[in-house]
């Protein structure tokens, strides 16, 4: 029998921890950053998103979009003492879990979710359950890979439940745009697109096809994107956190 992996992720986490503890702010739009021309916004809840306010954003923009943005600063403590309850919580569940992020976790369900008459019911009263008690909510994707639990759980958000299973990957994720395919990233999706792959689809073609052209531009990963598209791929939850591999700081300048 093969995994069953869950990937849990909060719903605009650091916005909603905010609204917790600031319970008048519920219904405005709100996003989290710093403040000034070097601002940038952490993330934003979803009444703000409904303006076009969203994460790594310039905080200036932000206030263009929506002038009645309600702008707060970053409260990492707190956030890591919800985090850590919120988790805490879910692993009474899930015992092997994996923080991929503050606001973000593996778990291996391989032991417990097959054994439910109900699996759905099951995830959606965990999903309330861990609401009630912390107040945050979180979206769930399940699946065989990481990669497929971690599309699943981007899928449908806030409060998402989604199943991806092989043979829904041609269904469900073939359709959605490439800059929605976990492990591309933001250089590499307007190339594709120069190349004519608008979709997951147009990609998971030009990989059966070996089209020269994308085998190029993606390299290494041209054999990993072709492995998660057929269901394959890394399905480990690691106990131990890796080494980190590099160090980065990135600083935005007064003026462009």
């Amino acid at each position: 029998m093969g995994k069953v992996l869950l990937h849990v992720d909060l719903n605009a986490f650091f916005a909603t921890a905010e609204e917790i503890r600031h319970p008048e702010l519920r219904g405005k739009p709100l996003a989290i950053g710093g403040d000034g021309r070097s601002g940038i916004v952490s993330t934003a809840n979803y009444v703000a998103r409904k303006y076009g306010v969203h994460s790594g954003q310039p905080t200036f923009q932000a206030r263009s979009l929506c002038r009645d943005l309600v702008l707060l600063p970053p409260d990492f403590d707190y956030y890591r003492m919800m985090s850590h309850s919120f988790f805490g919580r879910l692993r009474e569940t899930f015992p092997i879990l994996e923080m991929a992020s503050i606001d973000e976790a593996y778990c291996d369900a391989t032991d417990l979710l097959p054994k439910k008459p109900d699996p759905v019911s099951f995830l959606k009263s965990l999903q309330d359950y861990l609401l009630e008690e912390t107040g945050l909510s979180c979206s769930i994707g399940v699946g065989a890979t990481r990669w497929l639990a971690k599309m699943g759980s981007d899928l449908k958000k806030p409060l998402g439940l989604t199943i991806i299973r092989k043979k829904d990957i041609s269904r469900l994720l073939y359709p959605l745009p490439i800059e929605s395919f976990w492990g591309i990233g933001k250089q590499t999706s307007p190339a594709l697109r120069s190349c004519g792959i608008l979709q997951i689809g147009d990609l998971a073609t030009a990989i059966r096809e070996e089209r020269p052209d994308v085998k190029n531009m993606l390299g290494k990963f041209f054999e990993t994107a072709e492995a998660w598209l057929e269901g394959k791929g890394d399905d480990n939850v690691y106990l131990q956190e890796a080494d980190p591999k590099s160090i980065s700081t990135s600083e935005t300048l007064e003026k462009d």
